[in-house]
């Protein structure tokens, strides 16, 4: 993986708290950590575990006698910010729908402290639609959304998509955050912890976020740099976005001094965070190495299969295939019909247990097939990642 001579490096830990320790510890030294983890893997309960870990810092200078230092406060972007805001519900039918804010510090700030409200609906909109027009009451605890009609009339009070609401909500948070840097000299955070903001963008406005948010952190780097001061800040960012992903690697990594890594949750609840210098992320290569790995810990689940249904999706559209279906192995012992079914079902799982339960030993027998096709037939070349005895070897190193 990747095209420099030496392996990735690959630690390894029994708790998310472990992952989120050996981080607070990274980002000391390389302040720009770039994550990459599927959904499931607990990249919000990570986020979680390294507030934890922030706040038992400040608990122990206070015991030390130490002053409790205002820059160790974190800024967090997850699951648990959307939680702020939720829609009232329990309105008679015909009443417009309201998104309400429940009361906090953050959003207190950046809207009635700073009055930004206009740059959060310039920025909502941009990435949005410019006939979609937010509203908020005067004392910004209720947002009320109106869209544009044809000949300038407008329908109120409606109830955007969880897409659209999510991105709402990143845009008073990436306000906040700019708002933050600009003030830095005398802001109380040092920690700013991004778990995957608004995915549901299509990619061409996923790479402007990404882009946007590199944007921030260099110029706010660059400024202070100039200054004859170190930055301050630190940054982890984390995301199951191979795109998102990739831009960021692009954007920082080189001359931001960034890092980058992927989180693995193995079987065994364990978990591995690897180093890679890849230029971009071979995610179609990231993918078959959890299908190796998952048959040779024979740990193969229906969610390996869509992985591979997802390699060829991409492999048909790079080859100028009409129908993905076209690359299906022709001659080997299983129809042809099979395999179809086969990927088409495990891609398609109506339920939790669906996705992590385990195949037959037929399938078993047909996941082998395809990798050994991958190689053979459309030359993939199966990546090696340090086994776990040379990931404990270098569990200590950067």
């Amino acid at each position: 993986m990747g095209k420099n001579n030496n392996e990735p490096q690959e630690q390894r830990f029994d708790t998310l708290k472990d992952v989120a320790s050996w981080i607070k510890t990274k980002v000391e030294r390389k302040p720009v950590q770039l994550i990459y983890a599927f959904n499931g893997v607990g990249k919000t309960r990570l986020s979680r575990a390294f507030q934890a870990e922030v706040e038992s810092q400040k608990r122990r200078g206070r015991d030390d006698g130490e002053n409790e230092s205002l820059s160790s406060r974190l800024l967090y972007y997850n699951a648990f910010t959307e939680d702020l805001f939720y829609w009232d519900n329990a309105r008679e039918e015909g009443q417009e729908h309201v998104l309400r804010i429940r009361e906090n510090s953050f959003t207190d700030w950046i809207l009635r402290e700073q009055g930004k409200e206009d740059d959060i609906i310039k920025y909502f909109q941009h990435y949005t639609s410019d006939k979609l027009i937010p509203r908020f009451d005067s004392d910004y605890r209720s947002v009320l959304f109106s869209v544009k009609g044809g000949n300038n009339d407008s329908i109120q009070g409606i109830k955007v998509s969880k897409g659209e609401e999510s991105c709402f909500i990143w845009s008073i948070f990436f306000r906040l955050l700019q708002q933050i840097m600009e003030d830095y000299q005398g802001t109380q955070y040092k920690y700013i912890f991004i778990d995957d903001p608004v995915t549901s963008l299509d990619e061409n406005h996923l790479i402007e976020l990404a882009v946007d948010i590199a944007r921030v952190i260099k110029e706010k780097r660059s400024k202070q740099s100039d200054g004859g001061g170190e930055c301050k800040f630190r940054y982890i960012i984390t995301t199951h976005n191979p795109l998102f992903f990739n831009v960021l690697v692009n954007e920082l990594c080189d001359r931001y001094n960034g890092s980058q890594k992927l989180l693995r949750r193995l079987g065994d609840g364990t978990y591995r965070l690897v180093s890679t210098n890849d230029h971009p992320f071979s995610y179609h290569l990231y993918l078959l190495d959890e299908i190796s790995r998952a048959l040779k810990e024979k740990n193969v689940c229906k969610h390996h299969f869509a992985y591979l249904r997802h390699i060829l999706e991409k492999t048909s559209v790079f080859l100028g295939c009409s129908r993905w279906e076209d690359l299906l192995p022709k001659d080997l012992d299983l129809p042809k019909s099979y395999y179809n079914r086969l990927l088409n079902l495990s891609s398609h799982s109506h339920s939790a247990h669906e996705e992590i339960a385990l195949v037959t030993d037929k399938d078993l027998e047909a996941m082998q097939k395809f990798l050994k096709y991958l190689e053979s037939d459309l030359k993939f070349s199966l990546q090696t990642l340090p086994s776990n005895e040379e990931s404990a070897d270098t569990q200590n190193r950067d």
